[in-house]
């Protein structure tokens, strides 16, 4: 990435937050670091769901220039996701990255993230970073062909991807003025998907960036209703979850997303779901 492109320019970095306070802090500090190094003018938008860990008090004395808003407890990732955004589209920035508070970001990922940018064939577009397990090394977020299928290796050739998920995604403005930002209905996750397939409909293409940007461990109340080896009750307990697959929540999404076929999918996707965990047995997702 060369200076030219990027001095004077304006970086939003956007998560929400809620009672992680040891990921919260390494993972600003991880980004602190290099963004200290870059030729680019940046701010923090955070918005933090009601901590009571200390989390808005620390970064109170670690990012006092950031624009920290608090809200009540019950918004969850997407909409606290969609007051920070909105906080952070009334300064107009030049770049918007959205992360996740538990990535541990390498020293240079906002680098690749950025330079991915600039190689990328089409602009406007998104590019995501992919992040990888610190116990095993796996992948475990990036972008997607579908919703189900194998995360994408990144590549230097920056391959396209329809879906992605929002530990580390970056847009320009351009993509902001036309799509907007996160739906913030959705009563936790979904709202990173549901966007990709926004960018998707309005002809905006999405890379991968090319190299992995960081560290992060894989949804562990995914983990809890997926595997065969928790009860029935704990299983049906995650699986319907506002952090699983909730049901209001999933029904927007797959209408929004995929129409009527949508409702179909659900139907059948949620006959399969409890079928396979009063049985019993394993379910499987396409990353696995």
């Amino acid at each position: 990435m060369g200076n030219d492109k990027e001095s004077g320019k304006f970086l939003a970095i956007i998560f929400a937050c809620y009672n992680r306070i040891e990921k919260t802090r390494a993972c600003i500090d991880s980004l602190q670091q290099q963004l200290a190094k870059l030729p680019i003018q940046y701010q923090f938008y955070i918005c933090d769901d009601h901590s009571s860990d200390g989390t808005p008090e620390m970064l109170q004395r670690r990012l006092p220039k950031a624009t920290l808003i608090r809200t009540k407890g019950n918004y969850y990732w997407s909409k606290s996701m969609q007051v920070a955004m909105n906080a952070a589209r009334k300064d107009n920035p030049d770049y918007y990255l959205m992360v996740n508070d538990d990535v541990l970001f390498h020293e240079n990922a906002i680098a690749i993230m950025l330079a991915s940018y600039h190689r990328a064939s089409s602009r406007p577009c998104g590019i995501v970073g992919t992040t990888v397990s610190s116990e095993n090394g796996n992948i475990t977020y990036g972008g997607r062909q579908d919703d189900n299928a194998k995360i994408i290796k990144p590549s230097s050739s920056l391959p396209a991807c329809k879906v992605a998920n929002w530990n580390c995604f970056l847009v320009d403005a351009r993509t902001i003025a036309q799509i907007g930002i996160i739906d913030g209905h959705y009563e936790h996750g979904g709202g990173d998907y549901d966007y990709c397939y926004r960018m998707k409909k309005a002809g905006i293409p999405i890379y991968i960036a090319y190299d992995i940007i960081g560290q992060c461990e894989a949804n562990t109340v995914a983990q809890s209703f997926l595997s065969a080896g928790f009860s029935r009750r704990e299983r049906l307990k995650a699986y319907f979850s506002r952090k699983g697959l909730p049901f209001r929540s999933t029904i927007r999404y797959n209408y929004k997303t995929k129409g009527f076929k949508g409702l179909w999918d659900v139907t059948i996707g949620y006959l399969y779901g409890i079928t396979m965990i009063v049985m019993k047995k394993d379910l499987t997702r396409g990353d696995k």
